[in-house]
């Protein structure tokens, strides 16, 4: 027994010890040989449905477990993943890994609570659809999804995985109504989502009626973003060009900030053009738009021989948000002088005399200061063909106070404060001036000499005159070529100059009621030349032809200044002093009214004194003192080229009146404020001066101005010219006689006696007008005058930010899309119609008046013209609008440029016609097209335009 339970101790013993050593074993290569990574996570296991199936029902669920079904009734939900669905029933089968959703009749049959698929970006409606969360395959009956601008309607369609649909009995539409207005209908249609919609042959239909337009393939983009194509061209037939393409091309979105688009047209004659449109937008920073456009156009003259136009014309507009210390602004609107006439279609720039553009970067210094401006302008006159271009460069110091730190109160030295400014500018012009007078005529030499001519006949002999006369058979030296294309050139021509200036001032208060501003002002110029002049002379040995035909000899004395231009840097400088003293008076009138309080009228007088030496004198050297006329006169010249130092001394009063006329009327809105202000005249001011120490005509011409509005709407304005001295009548006599001619352009000639000229017949003389009854209220004779009547009514929805009220709207920020549309609507105003103004309407009369003394007839020429213009639009319906404009001249007694248009929004189709009923523009236009700029080549247009019908030259 011992021997056997000695036996079983050891078995026992070998056996733990067996298991103990196995569970080591075994331990051990679990903990070296698979030893797990921290870093990295264990593969999920692939299952049929991979994320959490959220679902609720707002009247009952029931589960069938044996079916593995589970039904939803009344407002079903179901979330899965990126993915929702709502309906009336929803059945969920779990084994087939599928949903099935539908909608439910109401007592009248219509179906209520329509399945709605979500799936990230994209929603579908339909009656029915049953969906496969594993493939992510489904079939859905009857379905309306958007695909960007455009909408799809489908009888049944199926998804793929891809999310691709494929449409049997389909209709491709822009229009968001449940019955759309037009359709694009089709048996096969594919989409793929963000991307295109294809369809096999399609026919066009209208409120549900089939038309026989179609065609047999269709093709729909329908990008996120934008994305470049092709712009199919425009074709007609033009009187003086022939056939033509028009505005067809290309557009490339370089980027999600710049969109570029070129476009091209030919004709069949001969001409061509292109154009290129750049617009940008940064969002919070910047936008603009840039456009170039070039035209080759031969034209055919009644001698059969052909002229070529090579014309051109830039556009660019540059915005910059108002932030930082830097702006940069452009409004650039400059071109050839014939680009518009032979090329626009835009009326409004065909009959424009002139354009201006502009470029400009301004600088603040922070903490200083300090500013600096940079400009380029550019002024463009389109009827003369004359053009400059101006670049300037400034720096600004801001008024400072030096001894304001000296005391806390307010006196003469701590008041005292100087600016600082510098200015260089230039100017470039289209036309060669001489550089020496002696070298070429003005207009009014050769005009002179042609009077001899007509005087003396073809006795004149033209070479005995000076060498500079007989250039007077050669043509005048007077250029307007275009500016841009010749820049080069014109450029060594150019003028330029620099000023500084620093003005010092201070003010004061005299007697509590009146206040005295001393000021100083020392200004310095530099110029890139100076000019020299010489007197001349000459004598005409000529015959004169008397009434029995016989010859007698005479002769005509011909002298004037000579200028010639030394170039040389030259610099002037100027100072003046002076003081100006100000109150305001106040003359109150009290009504017993009911409605009328008071009335106040505010009465404001300045008077100033200014200084001034004469820089013409020979210690300053700022003018050149020459021989004027054979008897020894002189006269002082200016070396100096445009603005400098001011010759004759000067010690003038200053007095400007200006008057505030203002009442206290009771208030019919504002309950709590029984009585508001209102305007009566806000200004009616008159100024004028007068130098104590000039030689005569003292007095300055007078300077008249007034405004006030009427109502609140209608605004009057005027402004006017009297000339206080007495004009008197001179008696006419034959003989020989003077003519001055001024010598505005230099030239050789200043003053010429010539036969047959007369004294005029009128002149000014050194006696005050009233005091001989003579002019406007005995002031004296009104020499220019202006009024101007404006007023503008529109309804209160005009008055509203577009882009807030929209945003009020939809109750939520804009997208980019909508944004880019407004941004559209900003450049180009004019093709889009406004329908949330129900109406607006403005008025505006002009009157001018001008009258000028002509020094050889001695009479007043009169200029008057008087002009009403009137534009505005009216919603008869919410979807019909009706626009005009028009201009009257009561001179011409005849009406302008006048045009009327007509549109009707047709929800997703637009009708635009205009009409230009008489004139030289006239022409009608007539377009239908859709909204969507998908779209945009669906459209019947009917055309006649003034620009296709002008004869040919």
């Amino acid at each position: 027994m011992l021997k056997l339970k000695s036996v079983c101790y050891y078995l026992t013993n070998f056996f733990l010890a067996f298991v103990l050593f196995m569970s080591a074993l075994v331990f051990c290569r679990i903990l070296y040989a698979q030893k797990p990574d921290t870093l990295k996570l264990p593969k999920p296991v692939k299952r049929d449905i991979e994320t959490t199936i959220v679902y609720s029902a707002k009247d009952s669920m029931r589960f069938d477990m044996r079916e593995k079904r589970m039904t939803m009734f009344g407002g079903s939900k179901v979330n899965y993943g990126e993915m929702s669905l709502e309906a009336s029933q929803i059945i969920i089968y779990y084994a087939e890994n599928t949903v099935q959703a539908k909608g439910v009749p109401d007592s009248t049959g219509k179906l209520k609570q329509v399945p709605v698929f979500k799936d990230k970006d994209q929603t579908f409606t339909s009656d029915s659809m049953i969906y496969n969360f594993k493939t992510r395959k489904g079939v859905i009956h009857h379905i309306i999804t958007q695909q960007g601008e455009g909408y799809l309607i489908g009888e049944r369609v199926k998804r793929s995985p891809t999310q691709e649909l494929w449409l049997r009995n389909g209709k491709y539409t822009t229009c968001n109504l449940a019955e759309p207005h037009y359709a694009i209908v089709t048996k096969k249609m594919k989409t793929k989502p963000g991307k295109y919609v294809v369809s096999g042959p399609f026919n066009i239909e209208l409120n549900r009626v089939p038309t026989p337009i179609g065609f047999p393939l269709g093709m729909f983009p329908i990008p996120k973003k934008r994305q470049g194509g092709l712009i199919f061209p425009t074709y007609g037939e033009t009187t003086d060009r022939g056939f033509f393409l028009r505005d067809g091309g290309i557009f490339i979105p370089v980027n999600e900030y710049i969109g570029l688009k070129m476009l091209g047209q030919i004709y069949s004659r001969g001409g061509y053009g292109f154009s290129t449109d750049v617009e940008y937008r940064k969002k919070y920073a910047f936008d603009g738009r840039f456009n170039f456009s070039y035209n080759y156009n031969e034209r055919e003259e009644p001698n059969l021989e052909k002229t070529i136009f090579k014309d051109y014309w830039i556009r660019w507009s540059h915005n910059p948000q108002s932030k930082g210390t830097g702006r940069f602004s452009a409004s650039v609107n400059a071109g050839s002088s014939n680009f518009n006439r032979l090329n626009s279609f835009n009326i409004n720039n065909v009959i424009a005399p002139a354009f201006s553009s502009s470029i400009s970067y301004s600088k603040t210094f922070s903490g200083t200061p300090f500013s600096m401006s940079a400009n380029l302008r550019q002024n463009q006159n389109i009827q003369t063909k004359f053009a400059t271009l101006s670049p300037s460069i400034g720096v600004n110091m801001n008024r400072i106070f030096p001894f304001k730190k000296l005391s806390p109160r307010k006196n003469v030295l701590t008041q005292t404060n100087l600016a600082y400014s510098f200015n260089a500018q230039g100017e470039i012009r289209n036309t060669l001036s001489q550089p020496s007078a002696g070298n070429f005529l003005s207009n009014r030499e050769l005009q002179t000499i042609q009077q001899l001519q007509q005087n003396f006949g073809n006795n004149l002999p033209l070479d005995t005159l000076n060498a500079s006369i007989n250039r007077a058979r050669q043509p005048l030296r007077f250029d307007t070529l275009d500016l841009f294309t010749n820049l080069f050139t014109y450029a060594k021509a150019a003028q330029y100059s620099a000023s500084h200036q620093v003005p010092i001032s201070t003010n004061m208060t005299l007697a509590k009621y009146f206040t005295i501003t001393p000021n100083f002002n020392f200004q310095q110029n530099f110029y890139q030349y100076q000019f020299r002049y010489t007197y001349l002379q000459t004598t005409i040995p000529t015959q004169k032809r008397l009434p029995n035909g016989n010859l007698q000899d005479t002769s005509v004395l011909f002298y004037g200044v000579r200028r010639d231009t030394i170039f040389s840097p030259y610099q002037t400088y100027s100072f003046n002093l002076g003081a100006n003293a100000t109150t305001r008076l106040y003359v109150f009138y009290y009504l017993k009214s009911q409605y009328i309080s008071a009335i106040r009228h505010m009465i404001t007088p300045t008077v100033g004194y200014s200084w001034r030496p004469d820089f013409s004198t020979d210690a300053y050297n700022f003018y050149q003192r020459t021989q004027i006329d054979p008897t020894g006169k002189t006269s002082p010249f200016p070396r100096f080229v445009g603005q400098g130092p001011g010759s004759g001394r000067s010690s003038a009063f200053n007095m400007n009146l200006s008057n505030q006329i203002e009442m206290k009327v009771r208030s019919k809105k504002d309950t709590a404020q029984e009585y508001v202000k209102a305007p009566i005249l806000d200004n009616l001011s008159a100024t004028a001066s007068y130098n104590a120490i000039a030689d005569s005509f003292r007095l300055s011409n007078i300077s008249l101005n007034a405004r006030t509005v009427i109502l609140k709407k209608i605004n009057i304005a005027f402004n006017g010219t009297l000339d206080p001295y007495l004009y008197s009548d001179e008696v006419k006599r034959p003989g020989y006689y003077r003519q001055i001619v001024p010598n505005n352009l230099g030239g050789f000639s200043e003053e010429y006696l010539i036969p047959g000229f007369k004294l005029p017949t009128q002149r000014r003389q050194d006696v005050y007008a009233w005091n001989h009854a003579q002019g406007l209220a005995r002031l004296g004779k009104l020499m220019n005058a202006n009024i101007a009547v404006g007023t503008s009514f529109a309804s209160p929805q005009a008055k509203k930010d577009k882009k807030k009220a929209l945003e009020k709207k939809y109750g939520r920020p804009l997208t980019p899309e909508e944004e880019q549309i407004l941004q559209d609507i900003k450049y180009n105003p004019g093709a889009y119609v406004d329908f949330s103004v129900p109406w607006s309407l403005s008025l505006n009369y002009t009157w001018n008046f001008t009258q000028t003394l002509n020094p050889n007839t001695g009479e007043f020429v009169r200029n008057e013209f008087q002009t009403f213009q009137f534009s505005g639009d009216i919603s008869l319906t919410e979807k019909w609008k009706i626009t005009f404009s028009s201009t009257y001249d009561f001179r011409k007694k005849d009406f302008g440029l006048s045009n009327i248009g007509i549109f009707r929004d047709l929800h997703c189709w637009q009708l635009a016609a205009t009409w230009v009923p008489f004139g030289p523009y006239q022409s009608y236009t007539l377009d239908i097209n859709v909204k969507s700029s998908i779209l945009q080549d669906l459209r019947i247009t009917k055309r006649n335009t003034w620009y296709d019908r002008r004869p040919a030259f």
